[in-house]
Parts: C-alpha cells; sequence; structure tokens
C-alpha cells in the first residue's frame, strides 16, 4: 500500500486513531477523528506528546501509551480538555506494532455514559421528593406498580411503597374500567 493510500485510509477513518512512537511518546499520525475530538488540528496533533495530551484515570502518566491495554485489562480510562475548555473521558485501547516501534491508539469517548449515573441519581431524587404522586407501573389491565413515590404512598393513605406494589392498579379503582 503506497503512503498517499495509508494516508488516506488512517486521515479518513471515522474512529478516534492515533500513531504514538513507543519510544518517544510523540504522536506520529492522527485520523480527522482523533483531531475532531480533540479539539486541534491534525498538524498541530503531531509531535504533541500522548502523556501531555491526556490525564490517565487508571495507571500512573507516567506509563505512557506502555500502560495502555495490557492484556486481559480493561480499557485505560483517560481525561482530555479539548481546546475549547470541554473535559471529555475517552477509553483507550492500544496495539503494539513493531516496524517501527508505534502504539495504534483507538480512542472512544464515554463521556455521556459516565455522566448517566449521575443523571439517574437527579431522576430517583426527582422522583422521591416532587410533592405530586408519581409511579411507574407495567401496562395493560393488570399492570402492577414497579415504583412509587412516597407522595404516592400518602395519597393512597398505604402503610408503605411495598404495600402499594403488593396491588393491582385497577385495584385502586372503583370501577377497574375507569383505568
Amino acid at each position: 500500500m503506497s503512503h498517499d493510500c495509508y494516508r488516506a485510509l488512517f486521515a479518513r477513518h471515522p474512529g478516534i486513531l492515533l500513531l504514538v512512537d513507543a519510544r518517544s511518546d510523540r504522536i506520529v499520525d492522527a485520523s480527522d477523528a482523533a483531531a475532531a475530538l480533540l479539539g486541534l488540528r491534525t498538524e498541530a496533533l503531531l509531535g504533541t506528546s500522548f502523556t501531555e495530551l491526556f490525564v490517565q484515570e487508571t495507571r500512573s502518566a507516567a506509563e505512557g501509551t506502555n500502560g495502555l491495554d495490557a492484556p486481559g485489562r480493561e480499557p485505560t480510562l483517560l481525561r482530555h480538555v479539548t481546546a475549547r475548555g470541554t473535559a471529555r473521558l475517552l477509553e483507550a485501547r492500544s496495539a503494539h506494532i513493531d516496524s517501527p516501534a508505534c502504539r495504534l491508539i483507538a480512542l472512544q469517548d464515554v463521556t455521556d455514559r459516565a455522566s448517566y449515573p449521575d443523571t439517574l441519581e437527579d431522576y430517583r431524587t426527582f422522583f422521591d421528593q416532587v410533592p405530586v404522586a408519581f409511579y411507574r407501573a407495567t401496562p395493560g389491565p393488570e399492570g402492577r406498580f414497579l415504583r412509587v413515590n412516597p407522595a404516592m404512598v400518602r395519597l393512597f393513605d398505604a402503610d408503605s411503597a411495598e404495600h402499594l406494589q403488593r396491588r393491582s392498579i385497577a385495584s385502586l379503582y372503583i370501577d377497574a374500567a375507569d383505568r
């Protein structure tokens, strides 16, 4: 494969890819997707130290690319602050290439996925503290409560959320068809 063909393939690949010199820890090539995610032009990435761009969450930054993706390990978590000041959380996997001694590093942006537990906790807090009766239930005429908030327990003067969850929703109506 010609150098031009390789370069075009690597640059236009949709993956977030970096080619890093294993000895110097310097980036020798970057896909367009990597440059876009990192908020830098490809030319600006070339020659930059990999460990200067990222803070490793799970390993010492002093390990450089050598600590990435050891056999049997989970992907390494990295933090990067883009040129615009946006913090990104990335998973990194790498493969060693012998000639020349390089590491191909594939990054995946997991920023949104990592914030999911916080979003879920916000939902739980809202669900439990809102003064309006809320519930989640299975569908259909025999629907059952999956979850009820404290306001729902108070509204039906139930002993507990578990007490309501043992009943069908239709049993709370005078006429089950009203459900």
